[in-house]
């Protein structure tokens, strides 16, 4: 039931395929590296002396990623700009092209589709599972209150 799609698929358990990809498929890949930029940004925040501390901010940090334009290319902070930027065009692209067809079935149910999608379907997949892990997140923090301070 829970088996990820690449593992059913040689195995014959599903005869679901790949869609075809669109015209902004690239943009999604180029969104999962901002993803993955903006997620190492957090997880080496406090590391002393990596990647993410500016060039010859001491003594210890001469690396050629920690130049100004390479970090440009992994720097969470920036990398989350790319993303919402990204996102709104890939968000915005599919209705625009529905809106641009002419009048006729494609007006009657594509546009409208794609719409209700927007405004129903996105806050339910988004906010739903943000919600449970902040829950999660404020139980935990109620259960052991000063547990970072080794108390």
């Amino acid at each position: 039931m829970f088996v990820p799609f690449f593992i059913k698929r040689p195995l014959g358990r599903t005869k679901r395929s790949l869609p075809r990809p669109s015209s902004t498929s690239y943009v999604n890949s180029l969104r999962d590296v901002a993803c993955f930029a903006v997620f190492h940004q957090h997880i080496a925040w406090q590391v002393a002396n990596s990647i993410q501390q500016p060039y010859r901010a001491d003594d210890n940090n001469y690396h050629f990623f920690q130049l100004p334009y390479i970090r440009l290319v992994y720097c969470g902070m920036f990398m989350v700009a790319i993303f919402f930027v990204l996102s709104g065009f890939v968000l915005a692209y599919s209705p625009l092209k529905k809106i641009n067809t002419p009048l006729g079935p494609a007006w009657d149910s594509a546009l409208p589709r794609s719409l209700s999608s927007s405004l129903f379907r996105r806050p339910l997949r988004l906010f739903v599972p943000m919600m449970a892990a902040v829950s999660l997140n404020a139980l935990a923090v109620y259960a052991y209150p000063d547990f970072d301070r080794g108390g």
